[in-house]
């Protein structure tokens, strides 16, 4: 009867009382009293009541079942969403540590655990001017589509050209595959750009060019100091074995960067060679000679100095060796003939597009008939009277005006025509208006190779370009074209008579007729005693930087 007395209580809702025996002390963490001492929060499933102590009904055992009810729902509710949350955070660290891998793998283009010293069988040319840009452009492009079989590798999968920019490099080489320029880096160019090739970068700049692009074999041109300053810190990172770089180098403020984060990588070998190019054929050595200032560094900031022709390997030789006897200098860089690749290009573009020549000379030149083509092919202009080009050009401009003004007194009758220098902003518009004032009749020629602009031509001029030599491969007679007490410029061609230099307009004038008298004819092979390599030239490079990667 006890017993049925207990149930019935249990079973009762009117049960009751503070002091209950049916309040179950071990479970009054379910109830949690408030600031106040007099009221109870009980929790159940419907909500949270509040009661008052002494004027509300206690806590009854149904209320305690459907408390504990209510708890274990929570509980289980609660360990479902711990479970979501767990499973949440396991797939977003999954995606995010694959996608950081993806890009690992796609920024270093690293495909197997093998490829781990990708970076250093890497190739860069360092460019600024025409000059070097199309004479190692052919060896570019061969490394390009075509990669070296490297000794202890598949093969040299990388190779890279940066262009420092404000030079004269041509406005296509932009476009270029493979070809990148600092801007595109993302450097500040800012100091370059004047044009002035004494202007230089930040040295953390510098730096983050050799860290992007970590190059086993540095080739640059040596024509400006931008240039001088990566060949020097490539050399120095070799002295000093720099394996790391801290990210902070590249900040140009505690918040401004010219760098993106993403874009920051770690040298971890430095340049294993470090080669100089000198795409000219001026043989002088003087102090303010891009080329002289190079060869002159001590300790050298080069390991090799691939010159264009022999007489100029000879120059450089004898003057660094000199200089090592008289001020103990303790490097000398080895300077070796490699040629210019750019003299083969010319001949082969010619011969694989011989209607070209024939449609620029009939619709271009606009000459149907026998009469001579004279084309001056024009150089850097600088837009001040002073500019030594623009007063080399007023000299051909007479010459043309004395032609036109004897056209009915006998005298050479010649077209004279003109294409600007391929480089950046070179349009022809400040030619135009130095032919203009001069009363010359010259076309302007825009758009067109230079190669078939030689070939298509009779004779070329120039203000000491290249493109002298250049036209002599393909059989065209060339002069330079300087003004009056222009200083003399040493170079392969005229130290043995095969390019005359005119400084008056008389002294053209009779260039010309002489050029006239022989048939606007030259005998390409007199360039086999010159020391200056033709069809050998581009091959000759691709086998000295393989031997430079070959030493990895």
């Amino acid at each position: 009867m006890e017993t049925k007395s207990a149930i019935e209580d249990i079973r009762s809702p009117n049960t009751q009382g503070e002091n209950s025996p049916f309040i179950d002390k071990k479970n009054q963490s379910n109830v949690s009293r408030g600031s106040n001492a007099n009221q109870i929060i009980v929790v159940d499933d419907a909500s949270t009541r509040t009661h008052d102590s002494e004027h509300s009904p206690a806590i009854t055992p149904r209320n305690k079942r459907v408390a504990l009810v209510s708890t274990r729902m929570e509980s289980r509710a609660w360990r479902r969403r711990c479970c979501v949350t767990l499973i949440s955070l396991a797939i977003c660290t999954a995606v995010t540590v694959a996608a950081f891998l993806v890009s690992v793998l796609d920024h270093n283009s690293i495909s197997t655990p093998e490829d781990d010293r990708y970076f250093q069988n890497q190739v860069l040319f360092l460019w600024r001017d025409a000059g070097e840009a199309l004479a190692l452009l052919p060896v570019f492009r061969s490394m390009r589509d075509n990669p070296l079989q490297v000794k202890g590798h598949d093969q040299l999968r990388s190779v890279t050209a940066v262009v420092t920019g404000y030079g004269s490099t041509p406005e296509w080489l932009r476009v270029e595959p493979g070809v990148t320029n600092l801007t595109s880096m993302g450097l500040d160019v800012g100091n370059l750009v004047s044009g002035d090739s004494n202007a230089s970068l930040p040295y953390q700049a510098v730096k983050y060019i050799l860290d992007r692009t970590q190059p086993a074999v540095l080739v640059t041109g040596m024509v400006s100091r931008v240039q001088m300053q990566v060949a020097e810190a490539a050399m120095e990172d070799r002295r000093h074995s720099l394996t790391k770089r801290d990210p902070k180098l590249y900040l140009n403020g505690a918040e401004d960067t010219n760098i993106h984060p993403d874009r920051r990588l770690m040298t971890e070998l430095p340049v294993s060679a470090v080669v100089g190019y000198i795409d000219g054929f001026g043989t002088s050595w003087k102090s303010t000679l891009w080329g002289v200032k190079f060869a002159r560094r001590n300790p050298s900031i080069l390991d090799e100095i691939w010159t264009t022709a022999d007489e100029i390997t000879r120059t450089y030789r004898k003057h660094i060796e000199a200089e090592v006897a008289t001020y103990g200098r303790h490097t000398l860089p080895q300077i070796k003939t490699m040629g210019s690749p750019t003299l083969s290009d010319w001949e082969q573009a010619v011969m694989a597009s011989p209607n070209d020549v024939i449609r620029v000379r009939r619709e271009v030149f606009n000459v149907a008939d026998t009469t001579p083509v004279i084309h001056f092919f024009g150089g850097k202009a600088r837009h001040t009277p002073e500019d030594p080009y623009i007063k080399a050009l007023k000299v051909f401009a007479s010459v043309v005006k004395r032609a036109q003004d004897k056209m009915d007194n006998g005298g050479l009758q010649f077209v004279a025509t003109f294409s600007p220098h391929p480089g950046v902003n070179q349009t022809g518009e400040v030619e135009r208006i130095v032919f203009y004032e001069a009363g010359a009749n010259v076309t302007i020629v825009l758009g067109e190779e230079s190669p078939i602009l030689a070939k298509a031509a009779n004779a070329t001029l120039s203000f000491y370009s290249t493109c002298g030599i250049q036209s002599l491969i393909l059989g065209v007679p060339h002069a330079y074209v300087a003004y009056k007490d222009a200083p003399s410029w040493e170079n392969v061609a005229s130290d043995i008579g095969f390019i005359t230099t005119c400084r008056t307009a008389d002294e053209l004038d009779r260039e010309l007729d002489r050029l006239h008298s022989t048939g606007f004819t030259f005998n390409t092979s007199r360039f086999e005693s010159t020391g200056v390599p033709v069809k050998s030239s581009e091959r000759r490079i691709l086998d000295g930087i393989r031997i430079l990667l070959d030493r990895l």
